[in-house]
């Protein structure tokens, strides 16, 4: 072959490669915008489904936003209340039409069995979705991809994993109560230093652990947004004034461990509340409750635990609530480190709240003591700090398992 004809091969070679990087339907720089749409329509879903978080129990916290090929917005929601229409039922109530070949943004994997609503992806085909986007793989075991893998068998293009750390997080005690049968705990202890002064190193010997008061509740609220079941001993309901329990979010149940020889009785602090709550009493004997038959089985419920005040039960406890629902629980009931260690070492603890009496610690003891108790914590993940002279915040690790 000839110079000639090898300039002419390698020109026509170069031209066709060209050619085909202009045909390439997907270049970089389209999918780099595409992924950046996607973000921006899946932080608004996310967005909507804060508005409901703390009160889906037990099932998850979901937004959709339908969007039309001129990147209109058409349609959006989000599901506010077990039972009620799923997010994307909301998103796409009334529009009709205008759903046609629109993209569906959606927080977690559509549903695809019947329960208390009809499956959301059967939704989604029959108002003729054309791409849906979803942030997160639902974890539980009825859906699980399968709502995913129906669409794709149905013709609609799906795209996962967009804003998925966001997805996860606004999900996470929902995702811990499935992945661990558990729910997410929270354990919230009162510290108070003793014969600590500014030479000594802390130990278990000098911090004492206390059960907080619920009547400070109130100065944590954005701390926990996402709990919607309390557990108090019995005696600590009887410290507390009623006004304080309807200071409390509607959507959070009082759960009451029977671990007090107290025979006061319960309904006279609950016909106090002026709040319609749902309350749970955990104890060994139903018959120990006499007052509470024919109290409206929806304002009042039992769970029984054989041996209950013989052994530290707390992982049955923790068990019992998440069959009954509880997504993220805050446990009030531990006043001795040592407890609290071996709750750690059995992965039962995902978040600790420490918050120190004002007035009589210093802030070089409360940092000694933040210290120890960080030491002593496996999986400790990141420290928030809130009024750093009183109140310090610790989250454990939130993801053991992955979802």
């Amino acid at each position: 072959m000839t110079a000639l004809s090898w300039m002419i091969l390698l020109l026509c070679v170069a031209m066709l490669s060209k050619a085909h990087q202009n045909l390439d339907p997907f270049p970089q720089s389209i999918m780099r915008d595409q992924m950046e749409i996607d973000k921006k329509y899946m932080s608004r879903a996310l967005e909507l489904a804060s508005k409901a978080e703390g009160v889906t129990n037990p099932n998850p916290c979901v937004g959709c936003v339908i969007v039309n090929n001129d990147g209109d917005i058409v349609g959006e929601g989000w599901h506010a209340k077990a039972g009620q229409p799923h997010a994307e039922a909301v998103a796409l109530k009334d529009i009709g039409i205008k759903a046609q070949n629109c993209t569906a943004y959606v927080s977690l994997e559509p549903c695809n069995h019947y329960g208390r609503t009809p499956p959301c992806t059967l939704a989604l085909i029959r108002h003729g979705i054309r791409r849906v986007v979803v942030g997160m793989v639902d974890p539980d075991t009825r859906v699980s991809g399968t709502g995913i893998q129906y669409l794709k068998d149905n013709g609609i293009e799906v795209s996962v994993g967009v804003c998925s750390e966001e997805c996860k997080n606004m999900n996470g005690p929902f995702v811990h109560r499935v992945l661990t049968k558990r729910p997410f705990t929270i354990v919230w202890n009162t510290c108070k230093m003793l014969n600590f002064d500014r030479s000594d190193e802390p130990d278990a010997r000098t911090i004492m652990l206390s059960k907080p008061n619920i009547c400070d509740l109130f100065h944590i609220n954005d701390l926990i947004r996402q709990v919607d079941s309390i557990v108090i001993s019995k005696s600590q309901l009887f410290d507390i004034d009623s006004n304080h329990f309807d200071s409390l979010p509607k959507h959070i149940t009082v759960v009451i461990l029977d671990e007090d020889n107290i025979s006061s009785n319960i309904l006279e602090v609950i016909n106090k509340t002026s709040v319609h709550r749902k309350w749970t009493f955990v104890t060994d004997s139903m018959r120990k409750y006499p007052q509470l038959i024919g109290v409206a089985v929806d304002l009042v419920s039992i769970v029984k635990i054989d041996n209950f005040h013989q052994t530290d039960n707390i992982e049955e406890i923790l068990y019992k609530l998440a069959g009954c629902g509880c997504n993220c629980a805050l446990l009030l009931t531990i006043n001795s480190i040592g407890r609290l260690m071996k709750y750690n070492q059995l992965k039962l603890v995902q978040k600790l709240l420490v918050s120190f009496q004002n007035g009589n610690e210093n802030e070089v003891n409360i940092k000694k003591t933040m210290t120890y108790i960080e030491g002593n914590f496996d999986n400790i993940q990141e420290r928030v700090t809130h009024d750093s002279k009183s109140f310090t915040t610790f989250g454990l690790k939130l993801w053991q398992q992955k979802a």
